[in-house]
């Protein structure tokens, strides 16, 4: 057993999705079949991610 510090808290009793952290592989991190937008999109839509602020965060990032 041990502690999960993100920040400097102790996050090891926090339930993995809602530690507000994300992992993006390096290798085969995106689809080539989709755009850019399409890839970062993805993860919004498949978080039921309302669209308009799937827009608001996709211009933040682009």
């Amino acid at each position: 057993k041990g502690q999960i510090l993100l920040d400097g808290e102790d996050v090891s009793n926090i339930p993995p999705g809602k530690r507000g952290v994300a992992m993006v592989f390096q290798s085969y991190a995106i689809y080539p079949m989709m755009t850019v937008r399409q890839n970062i999109e993805f993860g919004l839509k498949n978080n039921r991610v309302p669209k308009a602020e799937r827009e608001r965060r996709i211009s933040e990032v682009s």
